[in-house]
C-alpha cells in the first residue's frame, strides 16, 4: 500500500526532479578539473593522526597495492580507473560511453576480472541521443585486456528491475546482487538474489533487503532489511544461502545504517551510520519527508561496528563524511572507503584514520 495519497503522488515527480537538479549541481565534477587535489599539507612519516590529509605523493608511505574505482566525472573522464599507490600512477581501465552509467564494481577472487553493474541507454535513431538511463545489468570486464569491452552476463528476470551491488562468492561460482524496482505506488521493491554461473540462473535469497556482503570464507552473508513503511533499516547476518537469518541491530537502535561489510577475520561487521539530517521547512512539508529522513541521500556518516556474536554497536572515531563505499584491504588491516572528500583508510590496528587521496570524483571501488 502506498504511503502517499493521490494529491501527494502528483507532487512526487516534481519534487524528485528538484532533488535531482540540486544533487547534480552540488556533486558534479568537471571533466577538466584534476582528479586529485595537490594543495594540501604534507604528511609526516610518523603514524598519522586522526583526520590527517595526504597528497598522492605521500600516500605510498601508508598504503601499497592498487585499487580500481569509478571515476564519476564529465565525459571523456567518466570511467573505471585504477590507482597504484606504489607507483603513484592513475590509469584508465574502461571509458564509459556517453549513453552509459556505472553503478558498482567488484573484483573477482582470482583478480582477473571485475563484475560491473552497468546501464546502457537506448539511442534515438533520429537524434542520436540517449533516450533514458537504461536498465542496469551485470557485465564482466577482463583486467588482462588493455582495451576491454564489458561482456554481458545477465539481467534480472523481472524486466522492470535493475541489478545493483554485484558481490562474488569465494569460489567464483556465484554473483550476489540486488534486484531493485519502484512499483506504481512509488514503493521500493528490493531483493537479494544469487546468480549461479554453472546453471546460468538466478534465485531469490532474501526479500525486502539490500546491501549484501560476504565473509572472506564465503560462509556468511550480511545485509540490511528495509521496512517498506518507515524506510528504516536493520542489520542481519545469515548463511550464504540466506538461511538461518539473525538480527544484529534492530531498526530503532541507530538512526540509520548503510554499507555493511565483514572484517577479514569475520569477527566484526562494519557499517556506515548516517547522521540525522536537519530538514528544511520545505522538506518537512514535502510528501517526500519520509524519504529525506530515511534514504540514500548524501548526509555525513561515521563508521560503526558490531561483533558477529551480537552485543551493542560501537561508533568509531572517524571524521563525518558522505560515505559512498567501503571495503577492507586484502590483509585485513585497513578499512578503505570513498567519500565526498576522497579515498580514506582506517587502520584497524592503530585506529587512526587518514585521507590518502583528496578527490570528489571517486565512488565505488575494489582492491586489485
Amino acid at each position: 500500500m502506498s504511503i502517499l495519497n493521490n494529491k501527494d503522488q502528483r507532487l512526487v515527480k516534481p519534487a524528485i526532479l528538484l532533488c535531482l537538479l540540486i544533487m547534480v549541481g552540488n556533486q558534479a565534477v568537471g571533466s577538466n578539473q584534476p582528479l586529485f587535489s595537490q594543495n594540501i599539507a604534507e604528511a609526516k612519516t610518523a603514524a598519522p593522526k586522526f583526520g590527517s590529509f595526504l597528497t598522492p605523493q605521500y600516500a605510498a608511505q601508508l598504503m601499497h597495492g592498487k585499487i580500481a574505482f569509478i571515476e564519476q566525472r564529465g565525459q571523456p573522464n567518466y570511467q573505471i580507473a585504477d590507482y597504484d599507490f606504489d607507483a603513484q600512477s592513475h590509469d584508465k581501465l574502461f571509458p564509459v560511453p556517453a549513453n552509459g552509467r556505472l553503478h558498482q564494481i567488484s573484483n573477482s577472487p582470482d583478480g582477473q576480472q571485475i563484475a560491473v553493474a552497468y546501464s546502457i541507454a537506448d539511442t534515438n535513431q533520429l537524434t542520436g541521443k540517449p533516450t533514458g538511463l537504461g536498465r542496469s545489468k551485470i557485465y564482466l570486464i577482463d583486467l588482462k585486456d588493455k582495451n576491454p569491452t564489458p561482456q554481458f552476463i545477465f539481467a534480472d528476470d523481472d524486466k522492470n528491475a535493475f541489478c545493483y551491488n554485484p558481490i562474488w562468492s569465494a569460489d567464483s561460482r556465484y554473483l550476489y546482487f540486488v534486484s531493485y524496482k519502484k512499483n506504481a505506488t512509488y514503493d521500493d521493491e528490493m531483493k537479494i538474489k544469487r546468480y549461479d554461473f554453472q546453471r546460468a540462473t538466478s534465485d531469490v535469497l532474501i526479500d525486502n533487503a539490500g546491501w549484501p556482503s560476504l565473509s572472506t570464507d564465503g560462509k556468511r552473508l550480511t545485509y540490511l532489511s528495509v521496512n517498506h513503511h518507515s524506510k528504516k533499516r536493520a542489520l542481519w547476518t545469515a548463511n550464504s544461502d540466506g538461511s538461518n537469518p539473525q538480527q544484529l541491530v534492530a531498526e530503532d537502535v541507530l538512526y540509520d545504517l548503510n554499507l555493511p561489510l565483514f572484517s577479514i577475520d569475520g569477527q566484526w561487521i562494519y557499517f556506515a551510520v548516517p547522521q540525522k539530517p536537519v530538514l528544511t521547512w520545505y522538506q518537512r512539508l514535502s510528501p517526500l519527508s519520509l524519504a529525506y529522513a530515511h534514504g540514500n541521500h548524501d548526509v555525513p556518516s561515521r563508521w560503526g561496528r558490531i561483533s558477529t556474536q551480537g552485543g551493542n554497536p560501537e561508533i568509531l572515531n572517524t571524521a563525518p563524511s558522505q560515505i559512498y563505499f567501503g571495503q577492507f584491504s586484502p590483509d585485513g588491516r585497513y578499512l578503505g572507503y570513498t567519500s565526498d572528500k576522497g579515498f580514506h583508510i582506517w587502520d584497524a590496528t592503530t585506529q587512526h584514520e587518514s585521507l590518502l587521496l583528496k578527490s570528489r570524483a571517486m565512488r565505488g571501488f575494489t582492491w586489485l
